[in-house]
């Protein structure tokens, strides 16, 4: 279930005010791992993120299927287990999030690993096992992939929760919650925002943008960590990632201009947010702060450099 709040904003308010406002009425007291996005205008589901540093109200009257609605969602997926995730309204919106990205099929796993995310989430919401969690009980209340969800199948993973239910008897909620936070950091499809897109031979494929880098799945996947990225260009409908080693830099043709543009700054915006706060937690540099400096107006020109 989601939560509607109102917000009332003067017309100049940034996204930035927006996203304040909405996380302090919700006690997440690290929004800086959140942001807003909406439906696009003409579509119904695709969705983009605002531009936390501009006026809302141009661009929702701009770009929006409908300028009154927004929704929060986790913009940054931590790397590092929940070392960054310091208050419990923010670990608790990670959880629900990544929730609901498993049960849409954004994460993917297999039944084994929907098991055992299951019983954390039923340990993170229900505590332990109680005899009045039958089956019957259960079956209903646990979150699996939709693609999983019918009557045999739906039946069969819920048994093996149960059975595995004692693995975490008296676990707090907030140890539940970071167990299955910890364990969709292990899984493909972990805090990607993908686009189709076409490479060089003109064979369409699926770029993936996060805060460890960018994948390229096709028939076979290549990912490009941050470190090993040198640059990423847009111009029109091409982007480019170039490469510290030259050979290894790649070529892809997107929808339109405007997605290709959008893909750069989520680069730009997603690297930012690992040099400032994941390259300590996964490399003993001290590079991150010198680089942060670096990074302060860099987003306006798609030429200038990521590193």
């Amino acid at each position: 279930s989601s939560t509607k709040i109102d917000c009332t904003l003067s017309s100049e308010s940034t996204g930035q005010e927006c996203l304040e406002n909405v996380c302090q009425r919700i006690s997440i007291q690290q929004p800086e791992f959140f942001g807003l996005r909406y439906v696009v205008k003409g579509t119904t589901d695709e969705m983009r993120w605002v531009d936390l540093e501009r006026p809302l109200s141009r661009q929702l009257e701009k770009h929006s299927a409908n300028s009154k609605i927004l929704h929060l969602r986790v913009m940054y997926y931590v790397l590092s287990g929940v070392s960054l995730i310091q208050d419990e309204g923010t670990r608790n919106y990670y959880f629900l999030q990544l929730k609901h990205d498993v049960v849409e099929g954004r994460i993917n796993c297999d039944p084994r690993q929907a098991v055992i995310l299951a019983n954390y989430s039923r340990q993170a919401e229900y505590g332990n096992h109680q005899d009045r969690h039958t089956v019957e009980y259960l079956k209903t209340l646990l979150s699996f992939p939709h693609e999983m969800v019918h009557d045999n199948l739906l039946e069969a993973l819920t048994e093996q929760v149960i059975q595995q239910a004692h693995e975490l008897h008296n676990v707090t909620q907030g140890d539940a919650e970071s167990l299955y936070i910890s364990a969709c950091q292990q899984l493909d499809g972990y805090g990607q925002e993908t686009f189709t897109a076409k490479n060089e031979t003109g064979l369409e494929v699926m770029l993936g943008i996060s805060v460890s880098g960018i994948i390229v799945a096709s028939d076979t996947n290549k990912f490009y960590p941050w470190r090993d990225i040198k640059n990423v260009v847009n111009h029109k409908r091409a982007f480019n990632i170039e490469c510290t080693v030259p050979r290894e830099s790649a070529g892809f043709t997107v929808a339109d201009v405007a997605t290709g543009r959008y893909i750069w700054k989520l680069c730009a915006l997603q690297h930012r947010f690992f040099v400032t706060y994941e390259q300590n937690q996964t490399q003993a540099s001290q590079m991150n702060l010198n680089l942060f400096q670096n990074m302060g107006d860099n987003l306006n020109d798609s030429r200038d450099d990521l590193l």
